[in-house]
């Protein structure tokens, strides 16, 4: 029975209690038929209820469009589309929604997808590209999320050589829609265009590493106070970095220096955490300015070890051959400043201004 019948036979049903209360209700004067007349009054209403909801159906749900998104990386400064602030492309067909955002990180560019099946089929969805996909068109996809069920979304990541589109001025992405019911195939193309000249951008290639760790060799150029007898000596200054960026321009690290003085008589120790903005210069040359502050040992060999202070400024260049070295090269010019005082001998206080060269394993 549809619902339409089931509300017409309620209604029906409160005909025989009319018929049994209406006498009654006629005799509002007695106890009775008061009682008659709330009864009557109740059945007619719920009678009309009844009979409205079996005529006029019933409003449909509202669903709500929920659907996983995923970004990997920093969206591509040369790519973004003036006119929406984003690398973002939509499309709609063959039963798929479809946004597609250019985004970099690390060696790697990437399209992340956002797949919305409005079909009643669950499909198989993949991409390709005769432009950037390589000798056959293939795209490399990361994870496997390639069939989706009949109105349900899901994201797709595909990895992307930089070397294909850095120069570019434009590429299609193709996707292949396979029904798995009725085995029939559907293609949809999303087009990203440059809106500008090509440019050299280093976003393009974002040529930055999320983390990096090194070593670096140096000299002392010049000392200032009393460090200034210690460092015209030997000037040798050693050491390790080790850094974490969170963004492109933003690197977080910790240095381990190494100072000798005077034909290793004594030695400095420095511990200094610091902060460094990276700008890039080109794709492949980035300059970084920071500094920061640490605990620094001066360990002398005929008297006792001291603790001070070391505050600490570094101007540094970094060139990479290509993301799939892996390495980084550059010089550097620090600065470090022993003020003494309340935060350690005066003895010991002074400028000190050096010179290092430095190789970095990236990744």
């Amino acid at each position: 029975m549809s619902r339409r019948q089931r509300g017409l036979a309620r209604a029906l049903a409160c005909i025989p209690l009319l018929l049994a209360f209406t006498p009654l209700a006629a005799r509002a004067d007695s106890p009775a038929g008061a009682v008659a007349e709330v009864v009557v009054e109740a059945v007619v209403r719920g009678a009309i209820e009844l009979a409205f909801d079996a005529v006029i159906p019933a409003p449909s749900p509202k669903y709500e469009l929920v659907v996983e998104h995923i970004d990997v990386g920093e969206e591509l400064a040369d790519w973004i589309d003036p006119r929406t602030g984003t690398t973002s492309h939509l499309a709609h067909g063959c039963g798929q929604l479809v946004e597609v955002r250019l985004t970099g990180k690390h060696r790697d560019d990437f399209l992340n997808v956002t797949l919305f099946n409005t079909s009643s089929d669950p499909v198989a969805v993949t991409a390709h590209s005769k432009t950037i996909g390589g000798v056959h068109g293939e795209l490399r996809q990361w994870g496997s999320h390639s069939v989706l069920a009949p109105h349900v979304g899901g994201p797709q990541i595909y990895v992307v050589r930089p070397s294909l589109i850095e120069r570019s001025s434009g590429f299609v992405i193709d996707f292949d829609v396979s029904s798995l019911r009725t085995s029939q195939s559907c293609q949809l193309s999303v087009r990203f265009v440059r809106t500008g000249p090509v440019p050299a951008s280093a976003l393009t290639e974002h040529s930055y590493f999320q983390a990096d760790y090194g070593v670096w060799i140096g000299a002392h150029l010049a000392g200032t106070g009393p460090l200034h007898g210690l460092a015209r000596e030997v000037e040798q200054f050693d050491g390790l970095s080790f850094g974490y960026s969170p963004a492109a321009h933003h690197r977080i690290g910790l240095d381990v220096g190494l100072d000798i003085f005077a034909a290793g008589e004594s030695a400095g120790v420095s511990l200094v955490p610091n902060y460094e903005y990276r700008a890039f210069l080109s794709r492949t040359v980035s300059y970084g300015i920071g500094g920061g502050a640490g605990p620094y040992l001066i360990a002398l060999r005929d008297a006792p070890d001291h603790w001070t202070w070391a505050l600490r400024g570094k101007l540094e260049l970094r060139w990479h051959p290509g993301r799939s070295s892996g390495l980084e090269f550059g010089p550097a010019l620090t600065c470090s400043v022993l003020p003494g005082g309340p935060f350690g001998p005066n003895r010991y206080s002074g400028e000190l201004v050096a010179a290092q060269l430095g190789l970095w394993a990236t990744f």
